[in-house]
Parts: C-alpha cells; sequence; structure tokens
C-alpha cells in the first residue's frame, strides 16, 4: 500500500507518493501519447484524450488500485482522461462540479504521469485548514472529494495547475460518480492528524478587483518558478470568515487599487503575515508628503487648496513662482486630475469646480518646465528597474516610452537613491516612484505609487519586477519566522 498524507480536511485531500512506479508508467505513457497525437483535443490549458479503459491492461489494474483507496467504483467508470501540458500551460482555478444519469462527481484522482522541470504544481488556494499544493512527481497520486458528507459541492475543493515553465507535465484523471444518496450513506474517512501549516513564503495572495491580466501574468508565472502557490481573492466576493485568515508568514499583495480591495487587505493583515508595509498600514505617522519631507526627499514646492480666496490663491501662485501652475487631485491614474492653469481666470474656474462646487482639497504644485519623467520601481531597498515617460504630444503630461532600450534592470544611483528613500519614507518596501529631472539636472520626486501598475516595465522593455518581489517577500517571511521561532 502506497504511503498515505492528508493535505487538507477540506477538501478531504490525500495524497500518495510513489503509487506507480516508472516501469508501469513508460509503456502507459506511450500509448497515451499515440492516443492523444491521433484523438487528442488542443486547448490552451494543454492537450487532452480520454483513454478506454478496457482496451489497455495496464490501465484496467491502475484503475483497480485507484478504486481500492478511494473506496467504491464510480458508476461512470468506461475511461480515464489523459492530460498534458507544454512549457507555459497551465489550468485557471475551477471546481470538478459535474453529474451524469443522476450520478455526482463526489471524487476526483489524479495520477502524475510525467514530471516537469519546473513549475506545474497542483494548487489548491481556498483548502482548509491551510492552502497546499500537490508538487509534480511521476508516480504521485492525489485523491480529493469534491462534495461534502450532505452532498453539496466543497467550494474550498477549488484548484488550480501552475504554469509549467520548462519540461512536460501529463496526468491520468479519473473522475469517481455516485448518487448522491449512496454518497450520504458512505461513512467519512477521519484524518489521524491535521496538516501542518504550509512552510514561511510558500503562499502567495493576491487580492483582485480588476487587475489587469499583464499584472497578474508575471506574479502567476514568477510563484510558477518558485513553487510558490499563488492564491487570487475577488474582492467583492470575500466572505470575511476566520477560515480565510492567511497561513503563519503567508505572502500578500493588493495590485487592487479599490475600497473593497483595502477592506480586505486590512482584514488579512496580521502581525505573521509578509507584506510590502514595514508598519501597519492602518496607523500611517503622517501624510506620504510630511512623510518624505522629513526623510529628505526633494518634492516640487505644493499647497493643499482648501479654499478659493483670491488673496490666498494668489499668495500661493506667488511663492510657487507664478504660472503657469499645476492643480491635482488624488485617485487618479495615468495623468487623470493632474492639470495645468496657466493663468489665473482657468486657476479659478478649476478651483470653483474643484473646491467649491465638489468638496475637493486638491493640491497645487510648482510647474517644472521641459523635464523628462521617469518612473523607478522599488523592492526593499533596491531599485530594481526604470524607464523614461516622454510628455505626449499636444499634452504637459507624460506616458511611457514606446522605446525597449528606454526600459532599464540596472537603474543609475541618481534616480535610485532619491526613489528607494521616498518609498522608506512611507514605510514600505515597494512602489513606483514618479520623479522629475530639470534640464539642470534637479531632481524632484512628484509621489510614490503603491500598488502600481510594475507590469509596464516587463511589457515594454522585457525587465523582470514580479521575481525581485516574490523574492524578497520570501525572504522576508523566512527572516521572521527564523525570528518567531527564536524568541
Amino acid at each position: 500500500m502506497a504511503r498515505e498524507s492528508v493535505l487538507a480536511l477540506r477538501p478531504d485531500l490525500r495524497v500518495y507518493a510513489d503509487f506507480a512506479l516508472e516501469a508501469e508508467l513508460l509503456p502507459l505513457r506511450s500509448w497515451a501519447e499515440q492516443r492523444l497525437e491521433v484523438e487528442g483535443e488542443e486547448s490552451p490549458h494543454g492537450a487532452s484524450v480520454e483513454l478506454p479503459i478496457a482496451e489497455n491492461a495496464g490501465l484496467v489494474s491502475l484503475t483497480r488500485r485507484v478504486e481500492r483507496l478511494v473506496g467504491f467504483e464510480s458508476t461512470v467508470r468506461d475511461s480515464v482522461r489523459f492530460r498534458r501540458y507544454e512549457p507555459g500551460q497551465g489550468h485557471p482555478p475551477h471546481l470538478d462540479e459535474y453529474e451524469i444519469d443522476g450520478a455526482t462527481l463526489v471524487v476526483s484522482a489524479m495520477l502524475i504521469v510525467e514530471a516537469p522541470e519546473s513549475g506545474g504544481a497542483t494548487e489548491f488556494p481556498q483548502a482548509s485548514p491551510w492552502p497546499t499544493a500537490i508538487a509534480p512527481q511521476a508516480g504521485r497520486l492525489a485523491v480529493w472529494s469534491n462534495c461534502n458528507a450532505e452532498g453539496h459541492p466543497e467550494p474550498r475543493s477549488s484548484h488550480q495547475a501552475a504554469p509549467v515553465v520548462a519540461g512536460h507535465k501529463a496526468v491520468f484523471l479519473w473522475f469517481f460518480y455516485l448518487p448522491l444518496s449512496e454518497w450520504r450513506a458512505m461513512p467519512q474517512r477521519e484524518a489521524a492528524l491535521a496538516p501542518a501549516p504550509p512552510p514561511p513564503g510558500s503562499v502567495f495572495t493576491v487580492i483582485d478587483d480588476g487587475v489587469p491580466t499583464e499584472t497578474l501574468a508575471p506574479l502567476r508565472e514568477a510563484c510558477a518558478r518558485r513553487g510558490v502557490i499563488f492564491r487570487q481573492l475577488a474582492a467583492k466576493a470575500f466572505g470575511y470568515s476566520p477560515e480565510d485568515r492567511l497561513p503563519p508568514f503567508s505572502l500578500i499583495y493588493r495590485p487592487a487599487t479599490s475600497t473593497a480591495a483595502t477592506h480586505v487587505e486590512e482584514f488579512l493583515l496580521r502581525d505573521n503575515v509578509i507584506s510590502f508595509h514595514e508598519a501597519d498600514p492602518l496607523f500611517p505617522c503622517a501624510s506620504p508628503e510630511r512623510a518624505m519631507e522629513r526623510a529628505g526627499v526633494n518634492l516640487p514646492r505644493s499647497f493643499p487648496v482648501a479654499s478659493t480666496e483670491p488673496k490666498l490663491i494668489a499668495s500661493f501662485v506667488e511663492r510657487l513662482g507664478g504660472y503657469p501652475v499645476v492643480v491635482k487631485t488624488s485617485g487618479g491614474e495615468g495623468g487623470v486630475g493632474v492639470m495645468r492653469a496657466d493663468n489665473e481666470a482657468t486657476l479659478r474656474g478649476l478651483l470653483d469646480y474643484l473646491v467649491r462646487a465638489n468638496g475637493c482639497v486638491p493640491t497645487l504644485s510648482a510647474y517644472i518646465p521641459e523635464a523628462m519623467h521617469f518612473r523607478v520601481i522599488v523592492v526593499g531597498e533596491q531599485a530594481v528597474a526604470c524607464y523614461e515617460n516622454p510628455v505626449r504630444p499636444g499634452d504637459f503630461r507624460s506616458s511611457p516610452s514606446s522605446e525597449a532600450d528606454s526600459y532599464r534592470a540596472d537603474v543609475p544611483d541618481w534616480l535610485a537613491a532619491p526613489a528607494v528613500r521616498a518609498v522608506r519614507a512611507q514605510r514600505l518596501f515597494f512602489g513606483g516612484v514618479d520623479l522629475l529631472r530639470h534640464p539642470s539636472g534637479r531632481l524632484y520626486v512628484l509621489e510614490v505609487n503603491f500598488p502600481c501598475f510594475f507590469a509596464q516595465a516587463t511589457l515594454g522593455g522585457g525587465v523582470d519586477v514580479a521575481g525581485p518581489m516574490l523574492d524578497f517577500l520570501i525572504e522576508r517571511a523566512k527572516r521572521a519566522s527564523a525570528e518567531d521561532v527564536g524568541q
């Protein structure tokens, strides 16, 4: 009998190491590959084919052994699915939730036939008591329940195949169907011991609320390369249950900017959850501008405007060096909310609308002409990417460069040093820093964006940012875990 390990209680997830030997898998794999070549179906999630069990004596024997472990025979017992993944292929989160002729899919079993060189883990990011993953090792069998004891679908059985990074992955899949009356009458198996928490830094939770694929894809791939479970939470569907708490020393990042996503982050962050926050984000000490000023970061001169009183506004403009001036409101992206006033009439109109009509408190800043805008991505104490944002035609605002050579991983110190100082002044370990460089060489930090669209560095110039992000959080989790053990 193969050695059994319990990975989760919900779903009932068990793994059997060395269930099948290479000598019996090789001829089966060769036969399956031939059937796949002739009858297989291709999809973005790999190629697959249904293998008739009765046509191969080796598959008949293997199926009977799986049935003995599961404890019953499926009422639908004609075929086994063979699925093969190429590099870059995986499978998105899903439930095995089907019904055939009055019978429900209650248990799934997966046998690793060929293991990739890297990536390709089967992840259960919602499993209880902890998220878990099945490392792809040839001969390893995994069995999990898709329904609870009452016959209801088990949402925590949601699973996903991490992308294959190198090599190929191939699996056999058995699906066990029963009428729900028979399933409810079956005795439930109990685990002798509850699963241990996952290792520090092995679960990465991303809070999603309309985050673009360009952001999620490199994070998912970085996790696959490092054997880290990628756990994606939908902010608007989050249940705020105690079971939703994160494992000790797991990793979290909120790329979504919505209020809903922020609430989820605040619920999940605890002392032993590892994020890009240095301190508790619920208790900031000062506004970002004041924090950077105190850290010696050079900012453009600016004033918050809460009144449209003419003499007050005139004094602000004079101290900013006269017209033109920049008016900025918070919350916008891509330059939205940043306006230029070239004269008093324009400024009065803008401020009347923003302050008097809408109750905003915009910022009035000095306009820095003929300056180049840079974005610098900071991770930890390092600047890992930078690129130019040239001024748009017919506009005073800027946008990311379309030239690949404008993107760099070797950030010059004159850009890196103020960017890192600005991020750390806000008690963060990650951020996209916007800077202006005047033709005289004088450098101004405009703002630190957290979260930020870091994927632009990868899209525009092939600079990897997601990898350093994961590496920093993983190392921080390991240090925190070691310190916790030492206390």
